[in-house]
């Protein structure tokens, strides 16, 4: 699907620009309140939808130039990986130090955006 109209595709980008400045943002005030990472990852992922929406789906994999799947695998690889690294240090499951929830937070952000864009994508290619 691809939108034809002349002020859609000429805001698009700024649109995505600016809702990845919002994503990081809450992001990082996620690190001190709960959610930062998912409802990050989903506005970051609401932007690539909005670029396959506008640009199509041979535009958007151009450019963004990752796999969804690998970016989604790292993210769990990231969480986990945080979670049971105090285990090896004879510390309780999920310990967390002050940038942990942070490290945690950004592998949630991770399997957010690549499992919505690989849904996203498997939605488009299948049109």
């Amino acid at each position: 699907m691809k939108i034809k109209s002349l002020i859609v595709t000429a805001t698009t980008k700024y649109i995505v620009i600016l809702l990845n400045i919002v994503a990081i943002a809450i992001f990082l005030k996620g690190h001190n309140e709960p959610g930062g990472g998912f409802i990050a990852g989903t506005i970051s992922a609401v932007s690539l939808i909005m670029l396959v929406i506008v640009y199509g789906i041979n535009y958007t994999k151009a450019l963004i130039k990752f796999n969804p799947i690998i970016l989604a695998i790292s993210g769990l690889l990231i969480a986990y990986g945080i979670c049971i690294t105090p285990l090896f240090f004879d510390l309780p499951f999920m310990f967390h130090t002050e940038w942990s929830p942070m490290v945690f937070d950004f592998g949630v952000y991770l399997v957010v955006v690549g499992v919505i864009s690989k849904i996203i994508m498997m939605i488009e290619e299948t049109k």
